[in-house]
């Protein structure tokens, strides 16, 4: 067995697996057919905190509307146009791609504010149950569970189990308990990445991370996660790269479009699957 055999999927391929047209997701998941998948529960965070929360954001509008459902994808098109509200370049794609499957699944039907609320929570189910469920073999699936799915972040071993049962659409999770600690035991890996991210080409730096890293520390010198890292702290998120690609098992390669693992995986001597999908931002 190859280390491309195992794969682990990062969220910017779970975004595209779930998310994107039928095309992207059947050339993502013709390429999984026979391997060993992994995902973690850092990337089921993540996932709540983009695109199923980007559904409950349109639920939350199609349920404030009077009169004419269609004119919520008009107002919400229109919101994006501009730039409106918390959204960045990314979460505006996201939005659009929300508002892409209520066309397709409403194209020449009758919409209706109920049946649009009922077709979110659906959606919202729909890409949560497939989150987990790779291809066995061609025509059959499995699903990513036990000791495939990384869980070493957290509180216990079922605590985002539990989490997305909460609701059709579960609210965004906070921040892993543990890792503050998680980080604080592998301080010479963060200090590798934070170095390899400080040295790399300006197109390859993760800003945001190199900023976190730096208020982690004390008097600019040792880290301090355990100290300073909150579920609270501003720019904690900007950690999940880190978080995901040191809780990948060495003998696995991770699946990503993010720019910035070409970096962190260099650092931390991890592989890149190179697959249907690199470098392409979600």
């Amino acid at each position: 067995m190859t280390m491309n055999d195992k794969v682990l999927l990062e969220t910017t391929v779970q975004l595209w697996r779930l998310a994107h047209s039928l095309e992207y997701k059947n050339n993502i998941n013709g390429e999984l057919v026979g391997k060993i998948c992994y995902t973690t529960s850092f990337v089921l965070r993540e996932i709540l905190r983009t695109i199923i929360k980007d559904l409950a954001y349109v639920r939350e509008i199609a349920q404030k509307i009077q009169g004419d459902p269609t004119l919520v994808l008009a107002d919400l098109c229109e919101f994006l146009s501009l730039g409106y509200g918390r959204y960045s370049t990314s979460a505006a794609r996201r939005e659009f791609l929300v508002v892409s499957a209520i066309l397709k699944e409403f194209r020449g039907g009758e919409l209706t504010k109920e049946k649009l609320v009922v077709f979110l929570e659906m959606t919202s189910e729909q890409w949560l149950r497939e989150f987990f469920e790779v291809p066995a073999t061609v025509g059959s699936r499995r699903r990513i569970e036990g000791e495939e799915f990384l869980t070493s972040l957290d509180d216990r071993p079922d605590e985002m189990l539990n989490w997305i049962r909460q609701g059709p659409i579960p609210p965004p999770p906070p921040f892993p308990v543990g890792a503050a600690s998680f980080l604080q035991y592998r301080g010479r890996d963060i200090a590798k990445v934070e170095l390899a991210m400080g040295t790399a080409k300006a197109i390859e730096q993760d800003k945001r991370l190199l900023k976190i890293l730096g208020r982690m520390k004390v008097n600019g010198r040792e880290y301090d996660f355990i100290g300073r890292l909150k579920a609270t702290t501003r720019g904690n998120w900007a950690l999940g790269d880190v978080l995901i690609a040191l809780e990948t098992p060495s003998d696995v390669a991770i699946y990503t479009t993010d720019k910035h693992f070409t970096v962190i995986c260099r650092a931390l001597v991890r592989e890149r699957y190179h697959g249907y999908l690199v470098n392409r931002p979600m």
